[in-house]
């Protein structure tokens, strides 16, 4: 993997598939960054004093998300459970994450993926318990769609003709789902229905919700802002 910029304010960061994937980071403040942590309605509900500091040793903020799975965070709550001695050989607190936070975990780092496509950073409405929850099923809708059979792709009839084919290739691309959880029209769609504003410059997202007007639903988000760099 190839850093493109070292500047954390804009990080893009090139596979060897060539897609380029955008590292969203965090515009939390102190006080969201506590309540992200601590509050038990819309954060993680980790209130203990040396248990957030045990878990700021993995996770300092939700751009540290970025790049993890479900396994990794099982990963992280098993190493802060696991009992170790110091040098004196005198055994160590251990800090297992209460479920409800190592499931809110699982759900922000879904958030954090999908900011990622979609070219955004992490603000505090976007990680909010509350909001991720509302995600949360329409991603999942979105995963089973992407994960069907894709079908073959139409050929050409020389009876049809050409513009026949264009428009049945089209509806194609309409109805077919790929890897980036939109239909496969986002490569062919018009610059009019795409959205290439920077992270910084991108519209606000509605109250709530992690798509930005007109959009009404994730997948408009994601075929108006996720790179075309590779067809998938």
């Amino acid at each position: 993997t190839l850093l493109l910029h070292s500047d954390q304010s804009k990080m893009l960061i090139a596979s060897k598939y060539s897609t380029i994937i955008y590292q969203p980071k965090s515009l939390l403040t102190e006080e969201q960054l506590k309540l992200w942590l601590t509050d038990p309605i819309d954060g993680l509900g980790i209130r203990d004093d040396t248990t957030v500091k045990a878990f700021n040793e993995e996770i300092r903020s939700p751009s540290d998300l970025f790049g993890m799975s479900a396994t990794d965070i099982d990963a992280i709550n098993t190493a802060l459970s696991t009992r170790t001695s110091d040098a004196r050989g005198r055994s160590q607190a251990t800090h297992r994450l209460a479920h409800r936070a190592v499931m809110r975990l699982k759900g922000m780092t879904l958030v954090v993926t999908y900011l990622s496509m979609v070219r955004r950073n992490i603000d505090w409405e976007a990680i909010q318990w509350t909001n991720v929850q509302t995600f949360l099923p329409e991603w999942t809708t979105l995963k089973k769609l992407a994960e069907e059979d894709r079908g073959d792709v139409p050929k050409f009839k020389q009876v049809t003709g050409m513009p026949r084919h264009v428009l049945t290739i089209i509806d194609y691309l309409r109805s077919t789902y790929g890897s980036q959880f939109c239909s496969l029209y986002y490569l062919v769609c018009p610059d009019s229905m795409r959205d290439e504003s920077s992270p910084e410059d991108a519209p606000p997202l509605v109250s709530g919700r992690h798509f930005a007007e007109p959009h009404t639903r994730l997948v408009d988000e994601i075929g108006a802002r996720v790179s075309r760099t590779t067809a998938s």
